[in-house]
């Protein structure tokens, strides 16, 4: 039985990609530093995917001295929200207002930091959440459980009582290590079930 729905944000919620890697580059740039090819899977997949500040540690080379600076940088929000530039993914407003109506809690873990709650409102979307849990709110981003088990301990469930849907590994590995559902968005993760509209979350609970 599942008693929460529990949702990514980047890559789930809205489609960032493109914004997402020209901040790291405009960030790279402020600190006089050349930008990244993000034809480079892997790489992509670190920018997309990691917390901010382990993807910042990554991009700054190990550099204490540029680490702080681009600390600084994003604490300060120099270059502002870019949402406008991001989408809904596909079918959300109707997938939430149909998770709305059967009663169900909803809540979003991410490795995104403290622009989570300006993303939802600028959607018009933050309502429909009773959680926010972010990479500030836990000692342990994501691939840890720690913001699943933080998520379903608030509201009572056991873990494999949530369903968690997910775009990386390390959303994947997060539910894996409490024992989770999971379900991928767009894109095989392994043994876990694909949906590619949120339309369609109603029918996995």
């Amino acid at each position: 039985m599942t008693k929460i729905i529990i949702y990514d944000c980047d890559g789930v919620i809205v489609d960032s990609r493109e914004s997402i890697l020209s901040y790291y580059n405009w960030m790279l740039d402020r600190c006089g530093l050349p930008p990244v090819d993000w034809s480079e899977e892997d790489m992509r997949l670190k920018a997309l995917s990691m917390a901010d500040r382990d993807i910042l540690e990554v991009l700054s080379g190990g550099d204490k001295e540029v680490y702080r600076r681009m600390l600084d940088i994003a604490s300060n929000d120099e270059k502002g929200d870019s949402f406008d530039s991001m989408t809904l993914e596909t079918g959300l407003p109707e997938g939430l207002e149909t998770v709305r109506k059967k009663g169900l809690p909803m809540a979003v873990l991410t490795n995104r930091g403290k622009s989570l709650p300006r993303l939802l409102e600028y959607f018009k979307i933050k309502d429909y959440f009773d959680m926010l849990v972010t990479s500030r709110d836990v000692s342990l981003p994501k691939p840890s459980p720690e913001g699943l088990l933080k998520i379903c301990a608030r509201f009572g469930a056991a873990p494999g009582e949530a369903l968690f849907i997910g775009d990386s590994p390390t959303d994947y590995y997060a539910a894996k290590a409490c024992g989770a559902r999971f379900a991928a968005f767009k894109k095989p993760l392994w043994d876990a079930p694909v949906i590619d509209d949120h339309r369609l979350v109603a029918d996995m609970l």
